[in-house]
């Protein structure tokens, strides 16, 4: 294994397709002295402690306190070696990971490059925290942020995971600016972008801002990638709901189980659909992987209770017990609290549903009952749904049992040939009358 310095002088003399400069170059790096950095979850870089033209250094002068996009002094700053730019073929690949604290809620899980993390409708961002993935020992790159906090305009620095905003707090964040640090930034572009009004901007880099700031306008979501320098970042595909045109929504309780629930999100992944999960509470843990992918799809996580109990038999301190444990794990995975909730069986009452309401919560039934939990026979499955649905159905299945992937795998496409939109229980709403803590729901017509 090539380590230290000697790794970046050896992709340089491959660049020059020489080996007479790779035996120049390796004494004159091996003679400097490292020293290691602590840089974020899972990333450790060398840091070569004698080179002056520091990443701090050139981006301290273009931070957001001044309130300037960063481009020249990024540019300065990854320019140090410049001239030494290495053959992109040989530059491994780089990839950002990013949380985001979302408001009323928590901190993400960790989000991979070029992935969206968002907050629910009418929610927004608070906070930021990133570092980077797949940097080899002795590769100098780290990656720095700023953000603008409403009230409180462009905050200091962060860095490698260090945590830029005011998570926990009121305040929006408006306005982003993420940009590479260490010598070989010189090659490589970071690339991101928000979510304001419900609107994608357009891709920066390199330490120019994202969004609107001083307008009132919050960020709902942020995606951010690492590419080899000059490149473009990935595509990125935002689905749009037509209010005019037949929609459902299929719902999944019970789970989640990684092989069930992945093959369904699979397929809903290829069709551009989306689902609502019902997970229970002590399931979570165990497979918060699988919710966050859900998530990061645009599913929807419900809360089921965290042990599947009757809500009419629990009295209100176990309710409260229930749906708030679950509400918490829900929300360690996705950094957002379900404000929807199942009840497990069906049974509720009057009583209960106070409860619900107290937590800010709604119930949600169904319209069509495919009792795949019960024959475990994915053509009754698949017979059950196409023979009854209709624009508005709320359809329950449960994605504990092979059988009912296997109906999802067929009714997920051929539902949307049918020209139905697949769609979360809370869009569906959204489009259909709305949602009301305290309230049953079982279809929106």
């Amino acid at each position: 294994m090539i380590k230290g310095s000697v790794y970046k002088s050896m992709l340089r003399a491959m660049a020059l397709g020489g080996t007479i400069a790779l035996l120049f170059c390796i004494p004159a790096f091996a003679a400097k002295s490292l020293g290691y950095v602590d840089s974020g979850p899972g990333v450790g870089l060398y840091e070569d402690v004698s080179n002056e033209n520091t990443a701090s250094d050139a981006s301290t002068a273009g931070t957001g306190a001044q309130g300037t996009d960063m481009t020249s002094d990024a540019a300065a700053s990854q320019g140090a070696e410049g001239s030494n730019a290495i053959d992109p073929s040989l530059l491994p690949d780089i990839e950002i990971s990013y949380a985001a604290f979302v408001h009323g809620g928590s901190w993400s899980l960790d989000t991979p490059d070029h992935t969206v993390v968002k907050a629910p409708t009418g929610g927004y961002l608070t906070a930021f925290r990133a570092y980077l993935k797949g940097v080899p020992e002795g590769m100098d790159l780290g990656v720095s942020y700023a953000v603008n906090l409403s009230g409180s305009w462009w905050l200091p620095e962060s860095s490698n995971g260090g945590e830029n905003g005011g998570p926990g707090g009121d305040a929006p964040l408006e306005g982003v600016r993420f940009w590479l640090t260490g010598a070989d930034a010189a090659n490589y572009d970071i690339c991101y972008r928000v979510l304001q009004n419900g609107t994608w901007t357009d891709w920066v880099r390199n330490g120019e801002t994202a969004g609107t700031v001083s307008a009132a306008i919050w960020i709902e979501g942020f995606a951010a990638s690492v590419v080899k320098k000059g490149a473009e970042p990935p595509q990125m595909e935002e689905r749009a709901v037509d209010p005019s045109r037949p929609m459902i929504a299929l719902t999944f309780d019970d789970g989640p189980s990684a092989s069930v629930t992945g093959r369904i999100l699979n397929s809903l992944e290829q069709n551009g659909g989306r689902a609502t999960f019902f997970v229970v509470g002590s399931r979570v843990s165990s497979n918060a992987p699988t919710i966050l992918r859900a998530w990061q799809l645009g599913c929807e996580i419900g809360n089921h209770t965290y042990g599947h109990k009757y809500i009419s038999k629990i009295g209100a301190d176990g309710i409260r017990n229930e749906l708030g444990s679950t509400n918490q794990l829900i929300a360690s995975v996705t950094g957002v609290s379900p404000v929807l909730m199942r009840p497990p069986g069906g049974f509720y009452d009057s009583a209960s549903l106070s409860v619900v309401g107290e937590l800010g919560m709604s119930a949600i039934m169904w319209s069509i009952d495919t009792r795949d939990w019960q024959h475990r026979n994915a053509q009754k499955t698949i017979d059950t749904v196409l023979s009854q649905v209709k624009d508005g159905d709320i359809i329950l299945m449960h994605d504990l049992y092979n059988a009912s992937a296997d109906a999802a795998e067929y009714l997920i496409p051929e539902l949307t040939r049918r020209g139905f939109q697949l769609v979360t229980v809370s869009e569906l709403a959204a489009y259909r009358g709305g949602l009301q803590p305290g309230h049953i729901y079982s279809r929106f017509r």
